[in-house]
């Protein structure tokens, strides 16, 4: 390399040596926090309905997109249930497809019941859904 080159070189990897870790820093933090709450409907191919077959209430869950682990756990829980082992286990989802559980008689009159979908290899909250 001619001196010209050689110094230019020098110029790109200090620039470079500053802007990827900054870089890498502002990637990590625009990554979100996978915990979404919406009143039923679909998010991130998650679709969960409630039901009604004549005194049994029906929770109703349809993965159209293939999960990111294994398996997940259905949880239960009130609008405050942020820990998993308070909350009542409904079932599991393994991947895509159509899943149906028989939830336990709910009371109206009870604060809004979240259903909680729980990656239990991580284990966090990823989805959560307002009934």
């Amino acid at each position: 390399m001619i001196p010209k080159q050689r110094k230019r070189h020098g110029y790109t990897w200090m620039v470079l040596a500053v802007l990827l870790p900054v870089g890498f820093l502002l990637a990590w933090a625009a990554i979100p926090s996978g915990k979404t709450e919406i009143p039923g409907g679909e998010v991130e191919g998650i679709s969960v309905n409630q039901a009604n077959d004549g005194d049994k209430q029906i929770l109703n869950i349809n993965i159209s997109k293939p999960l990111a682990s294994p398996g997940f756990l259905v949880l239960l829980g009130n609008e405050n249930s942020n820990d998993p082992d308070s909350s009542t286990l409904i079932g599991q989802i393994y991947g895509a497809g159509d899943y149906t559980f028989s939830l336990p008689n709910l009371d109206s009159a009870v604060e809004p019941i979240q259903i909680l979908i729980y990656n239990p290899f991580n284990q966090k909250v990823t989805h959560r859904f307002t009934l």
